[in-house]
């Protein structure tokens, strides 16, 4: 985890702010690689979880991956109704 990007978040929070999670993807792997996005979600977790015990903030995760513009729309409604200070884009693909 980069010591830059710890420092930032910390910095944030100490304003009490929302830090948003989203994982993005493309799409068109899913069936070129039968299993790929179920094993990117399990390391989507997992960088969610370390970043929670390297930076036990407020953070809000949208839990699956913005792969195509429904689900990049969705997360969008998500962290809107959130009203988030930072979003952390975690790019899988």
């Amino acid at each position: 985890m980069g010591t830059d990007l710890v420092k930032h978040i910390k910095a944030v929070k100490e304003n009490w702010a929302n830090i948003g999670v989203m994982y993005t993807g493309l799409f068109q792997y899913w069936p070129q690689f039968p299993g790929l996005k179920k094993n990117l979600l399990e390391h989507c977790k997992y960088f969610f979880e370390k970043i929670k015990k390297e930076a036990p903030y407020n953070f809000i995760e949208y839990d699956d991956i913005c792969d195509r513009y429904e689900t990049s729309k969705k997360a969008g409604k998500f962290f809107a109704a959130s009203q988030l200070d930072l979003l952390i884009c975690f790019i899988t693909t």
